[in-house]
């Protein structure tokens, strides 16, 4: 189990996961469906057989710029600049853009239920985020996100909560990440259609909440999105 959070915290966490799951119950979602990290669809065009790699596509060099007027509680400027640069010699996914902003819509597409993952994101005053992907020489498929919120205490919630609500089922417990005492860490307990097996590491910085998807070959190895989640703190 991931080491314990501040009591306040996860109070109002509990709180709030209470709200949710009774207004999600009303409207006929399950919570461990609405919280499933949803697939990208490059994973499902580009897994194939276990042994075939997805094709590697270049790089864009001409990306869009955020708000450098906008202020921030606790990470101000450009979002870019508190997410990992991708290792030398990567390769890109194929069908999913190599870098990313993330805007409150975008952010939502990576929940089961986008609308309802618009509604838990405003809940917990989500600001902004990024999205950085890369193949490794492994043929892990990497996604690291960072999503700015309002403040840190919104951030640490939205950890917690989301901690809370993928644990149980295929995710099993979380796991502690060694060296992150605001980390957990999860691995499916079997490969998805595509062959892949997904395992995550999730964790705060205050406002910024990180997270590391990497799908690999089974079996997965929950040391490969640890490690980029250690790499990404060191920024925050």
């Amino acid at each position: 189990m991931p080491p314990p959070k501040p009591k306040a915290s996860r109070a109002a966490v509990i709180v709030t996961i209470v709200a949710i799951v009774i207004v999600l119950t009303c409207l006929s979602f399950g919570t461990v469906v609405f919280f499933t990290l949803r697939h990208d669809d490059s994973l499902d065009q580009a897994g194939g057989a276990p042994a075939t790699p997805p094709t590697a596509e270049p790089f864009p060099t001409d990306l869009p710029t955020g708000d450098p007027d906008r202020t921030y509680a606790a990470h101000e400027g450009d979002i870019r600049q508190f997410i990992v640069d991708r290792p030398d010699g990567v390769q890109a996914w194929e069908g999913a853009p190599s870098d990313q902003f993330l805007d409150l819509k975008t952010a939502a597409a990576d929940f089961a239920d986008p609308n309802d993952g618009k509604a838990v994101l405003q809940q917990y005053h989500f600001v902004d985020g990024y999205t950085r992907r890369w193949i490794d020489d492994d043929k892990n498929m990497v996604k690291v996100r960072v999503l700015r919120f309002a403040s840190p205490s919104d951030g640490d919630n939205f950890t917690n909560f989301f901690i809370d609500a993928n644990q149980g089922g295929s995710w099993g417990d979380p796991q502690p990440v060694p060296g992150i005492d605001t980390a957990a860490g999860f691995v499916e307990d079997k490969p998805m259609e595509n062959g892949y097996q997904r395992s995550v590491a999730v964790g705060d910085a205050g406002d910024i909440v990180a997270i590391v998807i990497a799908d690999q070959m089974p079996t997965a190895d929950a040391a490969v999105p640890d490690a980029e989640l250690l790499d990404e703190f060191d920024l925050l």
